[in-house]
């Protein structure tokens, strides 16, 4: 069972392209390369996890895909329908905690995104962006070349750490009350090499030392005799993903 040591700087499992048929990679790594014989003409299946952007983001007005160019937003109580902004290149952090993304979601209406954050507090509302070819080309040439899941969402109504914890390990943590549900704080490391004072939120609502030992998807391709990489940057660079041990 691998320690998940999860570092600040993430990519967030808010959008996930899934490709088959190809591998990509740069930076560091770590894999495995046991293999065992299938049947399956897929030889690879490669994980593109993104911070801070849904499907419809990105993908929203791709051809033939289940998206929107649409959204909701609620002024004074009252919903209103919008067309989306063209996404633009360096786009405002918009607020995505948990409790952000609760009024956000507004009990399913998907209608209060105008009410996280006072960047989208009027008109035109530009934290509902539609991504388009011309902005992102090499991502929509890999949807046309791969498999695009044009029903992906985030395992989580919270922000990077659980959501990464997610990614690898399909869930963020070892049961439901246990499971962290925010990101950690006292510090600027996530994981279990985080400050000693680093605590993250539980969903019972403790706080415990943020480094966590669970089955991860590494494990069971590994039990599985199926190979695995992931790329990534290494110790001490910008964006680091952290190690699973």
């Amino acid at each position: 069972m691998r320690r998940l040591r999860i570092s600040r700087g993430l990519l967030i499992l808010s959008s996930l392209v899934l490709l088959m048929g190809g591998s990509f990679g740069y930076l560091w790594s770590h894999s495995t390369h046991a293999k065992k014989p299938g049947t399956t003409p897929i030889q690879h299946i490669v994980f593109i996890v993104k911070e801070n952007h849904t499907f419809d983001n990105y993908f929203g007005s791709f051809p033939g895909v289940n998206g929107v160019t649409y959204g909701v937003v609620k002024v004074n109580g009252v919903d209103k329908t919008i067309p989306l902004n063209p996404a633009v290149d360096q786009p405002v952090n918009y607020c995505h905690t948990w409790s952000c993304a609760h009024t956000a979601y507004d009990g399913g209406a998907m209608d209060a995104f105008n009410l996280t954050t006072s960047a989208c507090g009027t008109s035109p509302y530009m934290c509902y962006q539609v991504g388009s070819q011309s902005l992102i080309p090499n991502y929509w040439s890999l949807a046309q070349n791969y498999v695009l899941d044009d029903s992906t969402f985030s395992s989580l109504e919270g922000p990077s750490f659980p959501n990464h914890l997610f990614t690898v390990a399909a869930g963020s943590g070892p049961d439901i009350p246990h499971s962290a549900i925010d990101n950690p704080t006292g510090g600027t490391t996530w994981g279990c090499d985080a400050a000693s004072k680093a605590t993250v939120l539980l969903y019972n609502g403790t706080k415990v030392y943020p480094c966590f030992n669970f089955s991860t998807l590494a494990d069971e391709m590994q039990k599985a005799r199926v190979s695995w990489k992931y790329y990534a940057p290494g110790p001490g660079e910008s964006g680091r993903i952290g190690q699973i041990q």
